[in-house]
């Protein structure tokens, strides 16, 4: 087998789910779909690698920012919850907004994911040799493109931002936090956190996705 012809896998009988459902915003499918990640075998694959080595080597020196990328990992959205929580926003009404947010776009997401099956990082380096290691994630069970955790993010606080707009502005740098923790903890190349951008900005224009959430 040629290094391009490497992908992530086969998807999880949870990832199925999202596979299978149908989806208002679908329709953006055909858009998103001919946008590729570079190849494995090329050289800004190993580029972005290299890159990523340097973010991953700093978070050694930075324990409190190890512990913040950790939490987002490990659930962002409950980490967003507890933020506006802080500012007096009830609980209970962030989180029904947040679980309809992400029942509208995770379906969109995987089914980029799994049409574009990029390989993780850590198991690109392993095949390029290259002594690259990421720290531990519990959400990097998917394929790479495009960076989840950014994509929901962009989303999330664009839609709250909207919500709450005296928190627009720290919910959009949260949402950039977020981005870059992906590429510090090295679960992500840069192109992911790129595309996921672009995707995100594709889905804020969706004419209903704007009506539903009065953008």
């Amino acid at each position: 087998m040629q290094l391009n012809d490497l992908v992530f896998g086969n998807p999880s009988r949870q990832h199925l789910i999202y596979l299978d459902t149908p989806n208002f915003l679908d329709s953006l499918l055909k858009e998103l779909s001919s946008n590729p990640a570079p190849t494995n075998q090329s050289e800004d694959s190993s580029q972005e690698l290299i890159e990523l080595m340097k973010y991953t080597n700093h978070l050694k020196d930075d324990e409190g920012l190890l512990r913040r990328f950790v939490l987002y990992d490990a659930d962002l959205e409950a980490y967003i919850i507890k933020r506006l929580s802080d500012y007096g926003i009830p609980e209970e009404d962030v989180r029904n907004l947040i679980i309809e947010v992400h029942k509208d776009v995770a379906p969109l997401l995987y089914k980029l994911k799994y049409h574009y099956n990029r390989i993780r990082p850590f198991q690109l380096a392993a095949h390029k040799k290259m002594p690259f290691h990421q720290w531990r994630t519990r959400s990097s069970d998917s394929p790479s493109y495009p960076c989840g955790h950014t994509f929901h993010a962009k989303i999330y606080a664009e839609v709250l931002g909207g919500r709450y707009p005296k928190y627009y502005k720290p919910l959009h740098e949260l949402a950039d936090d977020v981005s870059w923790s992906r590429q510090y903890l090295g679960s992500n190349y840069p192109t992911d956190k790129e595309f996921a951008l672009y995707a995100a900005d594709v889905v804020l224009k969706h004419p209903e996705f704007t009506r539903k959430y009065k953008l």
